[in-house]
């Protein structure tokens, strides 16, 4: 993960500056991702191209079985290639894999092609969210889930 550190630092802050989202927990994740997602379970997955992360995709550990999608992002020089795609249908099957229950994701209803590569990939729009499920962030709008087992 040290070799990457840096990229993910950059490709997330580069999106969420992009979009004028970057919120208080934006920052705590992303400059303690080792305490935040590695140390509670997590995982980090990158794009690589020539030796350069392009993408990122994290997962939280929730509780057994049940993980959420975060610092989802690829470089802006590399957007639309369909490395956000490679990179989450990879993350789903490392999730089938392990025997994961659930994925989730909150999102924002002006992020248009994650919400609609998350409804290509047969995640589902959360009508009524529990509790338990609901984000830390105060600007999501939207949440999306897929069942897994």
């Amino acid at each position: 993960m040290k070799k990457y550190e840096q990229d993910f630092k950059c490709i997330s802050y580069e999106w969420l500056n992009d979009y004028s989202i970057l919120e208080k927990a934006d920052v705590e994740m992303i400059e303690n991702f080792e305490s935040v997602i590695l140390r509670e379970g997590g995982h980090m997955f990158f794009a690589i191209l020539y030796g350069k992360a392009v993408g990122t995709l994290s997962l939280l550990k929730i509780n057994e079985g049940v993980y959420e999608l975060a610092k989802f992002g690829v470089d802006k020089e590399y957007r639309g290639k369909g490395i956000g795609e490679m990179l989450l249908t990879y993350v789903v099957n490392f999730s089938l894999k392990k025997g994961y229950k659930k994925l989730l994701v909150h999102t924002m209803s002006i992020l248009k092609p994650s919400i609609n590569l998350y409804k290509k990939l047969r995640f589902k729009e959360m009508k009524n969210i529990k509790l338990s499920e609901k984000s830390l962030y105060e600007l999501t709008d939207l949440t999306f889930y897929r069942i897994l087992v």
